[in-house]
């Protein structure tokens, strides 16, 4: 979620809207949507495959001039994928770029983030080159003027594959992110990629009480220091916190237990001033089904569990201000609809 000045809230749906053909059991392609101040909703943008995309599985971003920015994993021209414009005022929307798979990427299923420029740059799970065929995935940017440039395409071994997360830029024009695949031992790395396109892995997760399969990107704290969760791996194997340093060394933080802290956190986090953590967990807690967390201090404490009045599934957006997106599901969770709950978490956080 994506919030404005004035209090409104902004987003997608996977599934849902006007749009026909996308999927068999939920119907619709996908929706951007708006939440005003008083809980109500507006449909800006129902997705429709082809030619302006289809499923968005990221969070919107919003310029100054009122444009929400954002990615489609499939739809468009050819199918891979889109980068869209839409007008928050009249619903509008644009295609910055259609994704054409091979060289070019394909599938991206990460948000985007701005630089001071207007440039906007991202990640594709697929395309590039590699992987038998299919592509390791990609790093991403759309120039202001609407011109994309592959800036690194994955090679799986020893550099990564699949990144599912977004990035992190730093004020050197350096981009940091995470492949959920690939590395030395297979199973993801963090990495830095300069501003001439070089990249360098900071870190390949081994499994175990390393971590594995991180799958939200990291962020960066003011001191420059790396941080993120691993999707699986740690001693419990319900997956870590991590911290890589400015000298590139990387500190497991808090291995999930899978009980009342939570398990398998999927979304990337949130990071106040003083370096504390906010965010999610796709399991565990209270009911078995998720959790909104904080870590400060080397203490992790459970903000919200979920119980089947609200179930987080699957969170792998962000955290953005106070407020979660979750399903509540009728029995057999056959057909699920969607509610906005306030998680309460510190005023401090920024995304």
């Amino acid at each position: 979620m994506t919030r404005d000045a004035t209090g409104n809230l902004y987003g997608t749906t996977f599934f849902g809207g006007a749009g026909a053909g996308c999927d068999i059991y939920s119907g619709g392609c996908g929706t951007a949507f708006k939440l005003d101040t008083t809980g109500t909703e507006t449909v800006l943008h129902s997705f429709s495959g082809a030619p302006d995309g289809s499923n968005p599985t990221a969070r919107l971003i919003l310029d100054a001039s009122g444009n929400l920015y954002g990615t489609t994993a499939y739809g468009g021209a050819y199918g891979f994928g889109v980068v869209f414009k839409i007008d928050a005022a009249t619903g509008d929307e644009t295609i910055l770029h259609n994704f054409a798979g091979g060289t070019d990427g394909a599938n991206p299923n990460a948000g985007l983030v701005p630089d001071a420029a207007g440039n906007l740059y991202g990640t594709t799970e697929y395309g590039g080159k590699g992987c038998y065929g299919r592509g390791c995935g990609t790093v991403f940017e759309l120039s202001a003027t609407g011109q994309e440039t592959i800036l690194y395409r994955f090679r799986d071994v020893p550099d990564g594959a699949s990144p599912l997360g977004g990035v992190a830029l730093d004020s050197s024009g350096n981009i940091y992110g995470t492949t959920w695949l690939g590395g030395v031992y297979s199973l993801g790395t963090v990495f830095r990629l300069d501003s001439s396109g070089k990249e360098k892995v900071l870190h390949s997760f081994a499994g175990g009480i390393d971590g594995a399969n991180p799958i939200g990107g990291p962020v960066l704290d003011k001191a420059g220091n790396l941080h993120g969760a691993t999707s699986a791996g740690g001693p419990y194997y319900f997956g870590t916190l991590y911290m890589i340093d400015t000298a590139g060394n990387e500190s497991v933080l808090y291995s999930f237990t899978g009980g009342t802290d939570g398990a398998y956190p999927y979304a990337h986090l949130l990071v106040d001033a003083a370096g504390n953590l906010v965010g999610t967990a796709s399991q565990g807690g209270c009911c078995g089904l998720g959790i909104v967390f904080e870590f400060s201090a080397g203490t992790l404490t459970a903000l919200h569990g979920f119980s089947y009045g609200g179930q987080l599934v699957a969170m792998h957006g962000a955290l953005s201000l106070a407020s979660v997106c979750y399903p509540s599901c009728s029995v057999g969770f056959q057909k699920c609809t969607f509610a906005l709950i306030s998680a309460r978490l510190p005023s401090r956080m920024t995304a």
